[in-house]
């Protein structure tokens, strides 16, 4: 059985590319912000790690995915060659 990953993003596009580069390793899932939270908020999912992979460089942004529970973040543009 192959870990589980998440993508989340406002481009479908994005979402493929994503999947192509993690699906040989990884079943993936696809979601919005809400399902981060409600992660971090059940005491059986609390420990999976979240990360964020985000073009987004305020700091409001990077708050806002903390405040629901992201653990980590990666800019955008990814370099596909480390996946």
């Amino acid at each position: 059985m192959k870990p589980k990953v998440l993508i989340v993003d406002d481009k479908p596009f994005n979402i493929e590319l994503l999947e192509g580069f993690l699906t040989k390793d990884y079943d993936i899932l696809k979601a919005g912000y809400e399902v981060c939270r409600k992660l971090k908020n059940d005491p059986q999912t609390v420990h999976i790690p979240i990360v964020m992979v985000t073009a987004l460089t305020e700091i409001e942004d990077r708050i806002k995915a903390i405040e629901v529970g992201a653990d980590d973040f990666l800019s955008k543009p990814i370099d596909h060659f480390g996946f």
